[in-house]
């Protein structure tokens, strides 16, 4: 079936019943015609609203912008893209996008043919969003400073208590303090993260690795290079951040001059492997179960291998 071209009557029929406000402008960019919608819209007469007269329902906050837009693109015989506040009929202002482009005929420039859509509520709903957004980021600004000052208060109470206890409970004392130390760090770290966004496993690794050594000076980590490209939410980082600060106490369970070696697998699995390998590391079941926790929190599995030498999660 062949497409036949539309008269001039039988295009004004169809736009007068579209879903959208239309205008069109002649070679002196005044505008010669409106379809239905948009005369129901602002409540005026096309004889109302031809030439200039259209000007009269913009903002008067918005008009220069709006006529610079489309003075500066017609000149240039460009296509463009607007947002100014137009009356409707009963008086409200309301945002409308506006796109306008240069029509041809027989191949010579005729004027500028365009299509406005009311987007106020679209606009509403985005300032609703960054407005909760903005709320969010303030209640998670305030749990991170709580839990930064539990954090610390924690770790002032070891260090008193540690003074006062004999050599084995200094011992334990001071496994305690690295780790609350390494979640301190790594909340510290978290803090700085998107909460929208997604960031790489390797830079979340590398986070964790950094914040250990912190705890640990004479801690020795070789990071290999990662075998994909994956990423974790922002929002499931943190537990996955918290189970590799665990893991890598664990391994490396204060001992002076531990190795670690953190290799990465293409289907995002994360192995820490402790060199040479801590025979007692299935004792730390309690530990254990808690880096297993945080590990599906993440999205992961963990597994923790039985010769005691490496934690490895997996991408469940």
């Amino acid at each position: 079936m062949l497409n036949m071209p539309l008269s001039e009557s039988e295009f004004r029929v169809l736009a007068d019943q579209a879903p959208v406000m239309f205008w069109r402008s002649d070679l002196e960019m005044a505008c010669d015609w409106f379809n239905e919608p948009w005369l129901t819209f602002t409540g005026r007469t096309l004889e109302q609203e031809v030439g200039v007269g259209w000007q009269d329902g913009v903002h008067a906050e918005d008009l220069e912008k709006c006529l610079e837009v489309y003075h500066s693109s017609f000149r240039k015989r460009e296509p463009f893209t607007m947002e100014y506040r137009l009356r409707r009929a009963d008086g409200a202002y309301r945002f409308v996008l506006d796109n306008g482009r240069p029509y041809y005929r027989d191949g010579q420039f005729a004027g500028y043919f365009g299509s406005c859509v009311d987007v106020t509520s679209h606009r509403e709903t985005e300032q609703q969003l960054v407005e909760a957004l903005a709320e969010r980021d303030v209640l998670l600004r305030e749990l991170y400073h709580r839990v930064r000052n539990n954090l610390q208060s924690v770790l002032a109470l070891v260090r008193l208590s540690t003074r006062g206890a004999d050599p084995g409970g200094q011992a334990l004392l001071g496994v305690l303090d690295r780790r609350v130390s390494a979640m301190a760090l790594a909340q510290k770290s978290l803090q700085a993260l998107d909460p929208l966004g997604a960031i790489p496993i390797r830079q979340v690794v590398a986070s964790a690795v950094e914040d250990a050594n912190a705890v640990n000076p004479s801690l020795s980590v070789k990071v290999e290079a990662a075998a994909s490209e994956g990423v974790i939410p922002t929002d499931q980082a943190s537990s996955f951040m918290l189970g590799l600060a665990e893991a890598i106490a664990i391994l490396s369970n204060g001992r002076l001059g531990a190795k670690l070696v953190i290799g990465f697998a293409a289907d995002d699995t994360v192995t820490i492997e402790a060199l040479p390998p801590r025979a007692d590391l299935l004792d730390e079941k309690i530990a254990l179960l808690l880096v297993r926790q945080y590990a599906r929190s993440a999205g992961f599995d963990m597994e923790a291998e039985p010769q005691g030498n490496s934690i490895a999660f997996r991408k469940r």
